[in-house]
């Protein structure tokens, strides 16, 4: 199965990003903001630190049921706001 839209290429975008430790909405909207920015420079795929919705360390932050349900909610609307580009 060929990906991308010549001959099997895959156009990588790389987001260099400065998370908040803990702002999962402000990241969340950092994580949306770089997506439209690969989407309109016609990435397929965009990578990003490990963590960035959280941001760095995650111990205490995923120690609780509502930081697991703050973080699936945000990805889910961004998901679904970006049209599934993320």
């Amino acid at each position: 199965m060929s990906i991308g839209n010549q001959a099997g290429n895959l156009r990588i975008a790389l987001a260099q990003v400065n998370p908040t430790v803990g702002d999962i909405e402000g990241n969340a909207d950092l994580i949306a903001t770089q997506a439209a920015l690969a989407h309109k420079a016609g990435a397929q795929l965009l990578v990003f630190p490990e963590m960035v919705l959280t941001g760095y360390p995650v111990e205490d932050l995923a120690e609780t049921e509502v930081r697991r349900g703050q973080v699936a909610k945000a990805i889910g609307f961004r998901v679904f706001h970006t049209g599934g580009f993320i």
